[in-house]
């Protein structure tokens, strides 16, 4: 078969698995497979699929068909500036964590007159997404990574070293108590944690591709969502000088919850909740007295 009618033909199976984008999600894995630029795809669209090439992209349909991300499949997804690699140990980067780093330069730039932090801390690191894009941006010095999988924090420190970042980044790994990991003399002026906040009524609803193949370690935050959040919470002014600050990634409908949380410890001078591009409440900002 042609490049294009190979194209064609994973674009009509993918379209009946229901996936959203079939035309597209059928390009790169053609391109993947070959190893061509989507540009150069249909340069020359007659050009034919050998065997080999066309047993490799059946397999590849397959595990797309069956829900498994692309980002996974493909082994990389892009955040902010950077080209990550993930895999099945590690949540896929949402672009609404990449907001959340937006959040974090308006705090430094409005807040420290641009003076980048000394010392941040990132619990639940995953792929290092946060604080690998901290660092690159300029916003962070360096960063103290926590996670409680070790295969997440191989993938994190994997995408460190691919990109030069190694000695700006310590990982470590931690238990449930997270904060047990931290030294009793160390503080920072900048926590930030994408936790788990689906809720347990929640999971059993997630898309296929979420429920079944992202780490449930990542994503199931208790009876409420807020089991890590809460934690969060209560550690954190202990943990970060005066005037530094907490920026939490939170589900839609618990920015009430947070707010009300984070007002009933008078260590916070000031607590605010911001909402992601689709205006539902998704980040809670907690600033130390």
């Amino acid at each position: 078969m042609t490049r294009r009618g190979t194209v064609e033909s994973i674009t009509v199976e993918l379209g009946a698995a229901g996936l959203e984008s079939p035309r597209l999600e059928a390009e790169r894995l053609v391109c993947m497979v070959l190893g061509v630029r989507r540009h150069e795809l249909f340069l020359d669209s007659g050009l034919r699929i050998g065997p080999a090439h066309a047993a490799r992209l059946s397999g590849l349909v397959s595990r797309r068909v069956s829900g498994e991300p692309l980002q996974y499949i493909e082994g990389s997804t892009s955040f902010r500036e950077l080209e990550l690699r993930v895999n099945s140990s590690v949540l896929v980067p949402r672009p609404e964590t990449e907001q959340l780093v937006d959040h974090v330069a308006d705090w430094v730039r409005a807040e420290r007159d641009g003076v980048p932090v000394e010392c941040a801390l990132d619990v639940g690191t995953g792929s290092g997404a946060l604080a690998l894009a901290l660092v690159s941006e300029r916003l962070v010095r360096s960063v103290v990574a926590l996670d409680v999988s070790e295969p997440a924090l191989s993938v994190a420190g994997d995408n460190a070293r691919r990109l030069g970042l190694a000695d700006r980044i310590q990982l470590r790994q931690s238990g449930l108590d997270f904060w047990a990991e931290i030294g009793p003399e160390e503080r920072f002026e900048l926590i930030v944690s994408n936790p788990p906040y689906v809720t347990d009524s929640e999971l059993s609803t997630l898309p296929n591709d979420v429920r079944c193949h992202e780490p449930r370690v990542a994503l199931a935050g208790g009876p409420d969502g807020l089991d890590v959040v809460r934690r969060l919470a209560a550690g954190a002014p202990d943990r970060l000088q005066p005037a530094g600050a907490l920026f939490i990634e939170i589900g839609a409908k618990q920015g009430s919850a947070v707010r009300s949380l984070l007002k009933a410890d008078d260590r916070w001078n000031e607590v605010r909740v911001r909402r992601d591009l689709s205006g539902q409440d998704r980040f809670a900002v907690g600033v130390r007295r």
